[in-house]
C-alpha cells in the first residue's frame, strides 16, 4: 500500500509542478517544504527550465523533467 501511496503522491506533486509552471512567469519562486529536509525554492526560468535551490546552497537551473525527477528521489528518501 505505501508503494501506491508514495507513486501517487509522487505523480500528484509532478502535476503540481507542472501546474505551478504553466501559471507563473520568469522570475516567480516557489517554496515546497518537507519534514525532516531542507526547504526548497523553485524558481521558474524561460523554456520548461526552473532553478532548484535549497536553503543556504547554491541553485541550479535544470530542464522541468529533471525537477520532477528530483523531487521524487527526495520524496523516496524521506520515508
Amino acid at each position: 500500500m505505501s508503494a501506491q501511496w508514495s507513486q501517487l503522491t509522487t505523480a500528484t506533486l509532478a502535476g503540481a509542478i507542472d501546474a505551478w509552471y504553466a501559471a507563473t512567469t520568469n522570475g516567480d519562486t516557489t517554496v515546497i517544504t518537507l519534514p525532516d529536509a531542507p526547504a526548497i525554492y523553485l524558481t521558474h526560468q524561460p523554456h520548461a527550465q526552473v532553478r532548484w535551490r535549497t536553503a543556504g546552497r547554491k541553485g541550479l537551473t535544470m530542464p522541468l523533467t529533471d525537477a520532477r525527477e528530483r523531487l521524487a528521489m527526495v520524496l523516496g528518501s524521506q520515508r
